[in-house]
């Protein structure tokens, strides 16, 4: 496992020095962030070291000609325990931004995406445009309570 990570350490490493065959630019990485990144996204659904965070409750409309998709859902977001205090200082500082960027999300998704059992599609959606809200990969998982959908 730890062969597994240099490798994959030493190689994102190489590409960013070599800059993958464009103009040379200079990054700083730290192999420890790195490594720990890595150890945190495994383990992203462990109780122990993860809490869950209230993003809140959202209902969003999108017009499907010819019928009209409601969806609703509660959110929380998972977020490592050492980073919770400084993520939710950034999620009442950028609270519109978050929410517009959830409501974003799911007026893109398709009906299939959205009636996808797993939700994969949209969680991962998710979790990209709030970690570029805040600028951080902090939120590491979704979690949807009372998620549906309905045509009217």
């Amino acid at each position: 496992m730890r062969q597994c990570v240099l490798l994959l350490t030493t190689a994102i490493l190489t590409a960013l020095v070599t800059g993958c065959g464009k103009e040379q630019t200079q990054a700083v990485v730290d192999a420890g962030e790195l490594l720990e990144t890595y150890e945190l996204d495994r383990r992203h659904h462990d109780p122990v070291f993860f809490s869950e965070v209230d993003l809140g409750e959202f209902t969003v409309t999108q017009r499907r000609e010819p019928d009209i998709l409601v969806v609703r859902f509660h959110l929380y977001g998972v977020v490592p325990d050492k980073y919770l205090e400084q993520f939710n200082a950034l999620v009442v500082s950028h609270g519109e931004r978050i929410r517009s960027e959830v409501r974003e999300a799911v007026q893109a998704g398709s009906l299939e995406q959205l009636g996808d059992p797993t939700l994969g599609w949209l969680k991962s959606e998710l979790i990209s445009s709030i970690n570029g809200v805040l600028d951080t990969r902090m939120l590491r998982d979704v979690v949807f309570g009372d998620f549906s959908f309905e045509r009217g």
